[in-house]
């Protein structure tokens, strides 16, 4: 498979397991104690499936690496999850800031995941 068609099939992708089909429970990634694994869990599935179609479809000899996709993806998305903007009532000025440091983790959060896609990619390629 051509490598832009397979990175362009990995952004939408991830766009899709990303936005449209993370549903509220996944959203719970980000609660305390041991209640954040399996929300977590489901969201990573969902792109390790969406992974694993790409895989299959370009060289399915390399089906394995979509459990990476998995465990990076769980990872990442659980880092981030840290960096959530609490309920509540801010000066303008302080929002600023908060919201500031969430887009500043979304932004990590994105890159990680490119750059994993690169990874497979580039490990398909070898």
């Amino acid at each position: 498979m051509n490598i832009y068609l397979m990175m362009v099939l990995f952004q939408v992708k991830h766009y899709v397991a990303d936005f449209p089909l993370q549903t509220p429970y996944m959203l719970q990634k980000g609660k305390d104690g041991k209640a954040w694994i399996l929300p977590l869990a489901s969201h990573a599935l969902v792109h390790a499936l969406f992974t694993l179609v790409i895989i299959l479809i370009a060289n399915p000899r390399f089906w394995y690496l979509a459990a990476l996709d998995f465990f990076i993806h769980a990872f990442v998305d659980r880092i981030k999850a840290r960096y959530k903007l609490k309920p509540g009532t801010w000066e303008a000025h302080e929002k600023g800031i908060l919201l500031s440091k969430y887009y500043r983790a979304f932004g990590k959060d994105q890159l990680a995941h490119y750059l994993t896609y690169s990874l497979i990619m580039y490990m398909m390629s070898h």
